[in-house]
This record gives structure tokens, sequence and C-alpha cells, in this order.
């Protein structure tokens, strides 16, 4: 008679172990697992990549130099009006478009302001006074006035009224001739501290680019030039010697502008000197006077 009452216990013990295994886990429990990898953001919520600061469009615009010569000119605004700002040069027979290249990776992000001239007699650079100028026409005192061109480029720039820029700093950059306008135009503006050149020559129709640079002063320079144009490896050498700068000979004889479209990587060394040289403090404060440097010699006439 005790079996049916030993199977009812029995029946009852099973139940409520089985009761014991289904219950909800405690909040004890819950925590104590392993924790598990973060599951990624839905889609709205992942960071996105910063867009790139959309850039104004560049305009023409004209510049009275201080002999009366009107420039025409292209101005590449940066994303600020505080921006560092890049003078261009270029070279004997061309016009400001040579520089494409060069202005393509100025514009890249951080945008540095540029603006492109063509120099006086080329161009659209054809009137002074009223009367047309043609360089073809010129003897070495009017090559030498190129050197206002880059001058009043630079006022132009510094003239936030006509501009609508206030450019942290201005660099310059030339080829060939233009070269040795930038060059002079630097000799008579200590603030004017970041220079390249392309080029650069001893006296290139006349007009003279060591004797006038010998009291610059330290600088940041990049000379380019080629191993087989011998004058402007030389020219380059000598002004890296009274700047403190430094040069950039490659091999062949291309000219100027051409050494770009030769040397793939060369526009990219220019324009990373020029990004490097414009953000790091300045080598000639406003005021104050460079120690003199002795000239250079060895550099050839041409």
């Amino acid at each position: 008679m005790r079996r049916p009452a030993l199977l009812a216990v029995s029946t009852l013990a099973l139940a409520s172990i089985v009761a014991c295994e289904r219950r909800p886990p405690s909040t004890a429990s819950s925590t104590a697992r392993e924790p598990t990898a973060a599951q990624p953001p839905a889609p709205d919520e992942r960071p996105s990549e910063a867009e790139p600061v959309a850039l104004a469009e560049p305009r023409e615009v004209e510049i009275q130099t201080i002999d009366h010569v009107t420039l025409g000119a292209t101005f590449y605004p940066a994303a600020s009006p505080e921006a560092p700002a890049v003078v261009l040069a270029h070279q004997l027979g061309s016009t400001r478009a040579e520089w494409a290249a060069v202005i393509d990776a100025l514009r890249e992000d951080p945008a540095i302001a540029v603006l492109a001239i063509d120099l006086r007699g080329h161009g659209a650079s054809t009137q002074r006074g009223g009367a047309a100028i043609s360089y073809g026409d010129f003897d070495a005192d009017a090559w030498a006035r190129t050197a206002d061109d880059v001058s009043g480029a630079v006022e132009w720039l510094r003239s936030p009224e006509i501009s609508g820029v206030r450019p942290s700093r201005i660099a310059l950059v030339g080829a060939s001739i233009g070269a040795t306008a930038v060059v002079r135009a630097a000799a008579e503006d200590r603030t004017l501290d970041v220079i390249a050149t392309l080029s650069p020559g001893r006296a290139y129709r006349g007009v003279d680019s060591i004797l006038v640079a010998v009291n610059m002063g330290p600088r940041a320079f990049l000379g380019v030039a080629s191993r087989e144009e011998t004058d402007s490896a030389e020219t380059a050498e000598a002004l890296a010697r009274i700047t403190g700068g430094r040069t950039e000979i490659v091999d062949g004889r291309a000219h100027g502008v051409a050494m770009l479209g030769e040397h793939a990587d060369l526009t990219r060394h220019v324009v990373s000197f020029l990004r490097e040289s414009l953000a790091a403090p300045p080598v000639v404060r406003p005021g104050e006077a460079p120690a003199p440097t002795e000239a250079a010699g060895g550099a050839s006439a041409q």
C-alpha cells in the first residue's frame, strides 16, 4: 500500500526539478556572461567622412603695375580669405596657362590661394597706359620691369578691398624669365621669403638675378634645374647658397615647366616645398634686416 504514495512523491520531485531548469536566468547570472562583440552602428549612425571644402570659382582680374601696365590674371581663392597665397610668373613667350598642373595641386585640400599672372607683353597683358606692348620689342630695361609685375600681383593680394583676401603669407614661383622676375621682386621685399624657381638664369635677356640677390639673406628657397642646362643649374645652386635654400637638379635638358612634364613627381615636390614653407614660421620677419651674404661665384652669363 505504500508504493502509490512513494510514486506520487517521486513524481512531485521530478516536476520540481524540471520547473527549476525552465526558470528564466536571474539578473546576476545574466551579468556574469561573457561580453559580446560590439555591433556596428546602423547605417544612419556611422560616422561620415569629412566632405571636401567647396572652393569658389576662379575669377579673371586685372592688376595695375606701378608703371601703368595692365596685367591679365586669374585668381583661385582658397576656402579661407586668410589662407596663404602663391603668385605664379611664367616663362618667356608663354602665359599663365602653363601652370595648370601646379594650380590643380595647390587647390587640393587644404587649398592655397593662387594668383597666376600674364607677364607684361604676353597673353592678356599687352597694354601700358593705353598703348600696345609686346615682349618681342623689349630691351633689357623692359625685361627688368617684369619684377614690377610680380610686385603688383603681391600688392593686389595685400589689398583686401580689391582682392577680398588677407593672405597670411605669400610665396613666389617663377619659370625662366619669370624666375628672374620673382627673385628681383623678393630682393626688394624681405617679407617675401618663400621662393621657388624653375630654370633660373644668371642673366636672361641681360637681366641679372645674382647680384640683386646677394643681400637677400635667409629665405625658404627651392631652385629646380636640368643637369644639362648648365647655366640654370649653376644659378640655382648660387641662389641656394645665398639664401640658405636648396636645389633639385634633375636629369635631362628640359627647360622651365617642361621639367614638370618629364619628371612625374616634380610637381608634387614643388608643391610640397610650398606647403611646408608657408606653414613654417617666417624666415624673415617684417622689419628684420637679413645678414649680408657674400656673392656666390661660378654662374655663367646667358
